[in-house]
């Protein structure tokens, strides 16, 4: 209600308006016309409309210094409320105008309507199923980012980032220090086997065997923890699991990329280089039940870089990273023997956020990457705790929380900054807590663990988008 609420508010409005403006020129140049020819005329006017109405906004929040506090305090709230309906009907005209019209699928002979047919055989030279697991490379104890990023040892051939297998540290240890992990070394069976002493809710496990029959003529894994997790997913329901699973599995046969990263023959060299952009995040540690624990730091995301990344290659980058996840929780299981919940405990800590990420274009490619994780791979999330966030976040979950399932969105608890430690520490042990949110953990000498839990460079590497642009050329 002072001076400087307005101040800050009238940075997001601008902000707000320049992103609205270059929609409005996006549709302007002909961009509508292409997708929507049989919209009426006023749809594509509707950004310009949008910009309109903040303008007016902007002048109303400049001139707020005059503003009594009693009536600034609902004037804010009132003008915060617009703002966002403003910027929310912006962003899904402009996303839904993206979409690419749906492709004709050609019709298949069999009765559910798809034509399955056996998976190709390995390419020749393929590496093993469990080629993964080797080592992710050593950084030097103490090193700085810049020096991290010089050496970075996990882009040899054979090497995953340090933040998929940080977990391989079955103790804190000051270094990162991970020993060769060859494949031989563990065992590639026996995950079936595990998973039959998964927890069940009651009549969970019935269901599953109803759902395993339901699917039975489609390929796909039909484990107990995987039926579970598209159970789940679905609330109990055997048939709308059951069409869950199959869009899934037509979407891994279309697309090719789960089962190309899960196996090693994926060229994955340009996702191993963006692996330091996105996402932001390490699994590092257990919780309290002994399930992995994965910290991310989206504040700290480098929107300038983000937003310059084509849709395509960020679906297949999502694809990849959470493939690298289920494989680590896959790995976790064998190793010690237990299923846990499958799943996998998120801290999200947002210090560092601020009004430079409210982007619009970031927020949609945002939104893509997070469908991908909703649609395609259920129920690896167990809980999200979110810390640190800024007073800015609050207005940017009226738009991300609209990424994310219902089911997903009631796993989310947001901790008062006060609390944060108090709120960690009863989930995580103080041992894998980082030094940096109060608990014991130090990791390649440093107290917010860089590299195991990655931190994007502020440059933007500009020969990495050009190659990755070059890459996706003819998709």
């Amino acid at each position: 209600a002072d001076a400087g609420w307005a101040t800050c508010l009238a940075e997001n409005v601008t902000a707000a308006v320049e992103a609205a403006a270059q929609a409005a020129g996006a549709l302007r140049s002909g961009w509508a016309e292409r997708f929507v020819a049989d919209w009426p005329a006023k749809a594509a006017q509707l950004p310009d409309l949008v910009v309109a109405e903040l303008r007016g906004l902007l002048a109303a929040v400049e001139s707020s210094a005059t503003w009594t506090e009693a009536a600034g305090k609902a004037e804010v709230r009132h003008w915060v409320d617009v703002l966002f309906s403003c910027l929310l009907a912006t962003w899904i005209l402009s996303s839904w105008l993206r979409k690419a019209p749906p492709q004709p699928r050609a019709k298949a002979p069999d009765t559910q309507g798809l034509d399955w047919t056996p998976a190709p055989p390995p390419a020749p030279g393929a590496k093993p199923r469990a080629w993964w697991r080797e080592c992710c490379g050593v950084s030097p104890v103490g090193a700085d980012q810049e020096e991290a990023k010089q050496q970075r040892p996990w882009l040899q051939a054979g090497m995953r980032h340090p933040k998929y297998c940080g977990f391989r540290n079955r103790t804190p240890v000051q270094a990162l220090g991970l020993p060769p992990m060859q494949a031989e070394g563990l065992p590639l069976e026996g995950k079936e086997e595990i998973v039959k002493h998964l927890d069940f809710k009651a009549g969970e496990r019935a269901a599953c065997g109803e759902l395993a029959a339901a699917v039975a003529s489609i390929r796909g894994p039909k484990d107990l923890l995987t039926l579970r997790r598209f159970l789940r997913a679905r609330s109990g329901k055997v048939h709308a699991a059951a069409a869950m699973y199959r869009d899934t599995m037509t979407w891994r046969q279309n697309s090719g990329w789960a089962d190309g990263f899960e196996a090693g023959t994926l060229d994955d060299s340009l996702h191993k280089r963006f692996d330091d952009y996105w996402r932001p995040m390490g699994i590092l540690g257990v919780d309290r039940a002994g399930d992995l624990v994965l910290w991310e730091r989206m504040g700290t995301g480098n929107i300038d870089m983000f937003v310059q990344i084509p849709d395509e290659f960020l679906r297949k980058h999502e694809t990849y990273s959470i493939t690298r996840m289920s494989q680590a929780i896959d790995e976790h299981m064998m190793r010690t023997g237990r299923a846990g919940t499958g799943s996998i405990t998120i801290v999200e800590d947002l210090q560092g956020l601020n009004s430079s990420q409210f982007h619009l274009g970031g927020f949609a490619k945002f939104g893509l990457c997070a469908r991908i994780g909703e649609d395609y791979f259920p129920e690896l999330v167990k809980k999200i705790l979110v810390v640190r966030a800024p007073w800015i976040f609050s207005a940017m979950w009226k738009i991300v929380q609209l990424f994310f399932d219902e089911g997903t969105r009631a796993k989310i608890d947001f901790v008062p900054e006060s609390r944060t430690y108090d709120a960690i520490s009863a989930v995580i042990e103080p041992q894998w807590i980082p030094e940096i949110l109060g608990g014991e953990l130090r990791a390649c000498g440093r107290s917010d663990c860089f590299p195991v839990i990655a931190k994007p460079p502020k440059e933007i590497d500009e020969q990495l988008i050009a190659d990755i642009k070059a890459s996706m050329k003819g998709h």
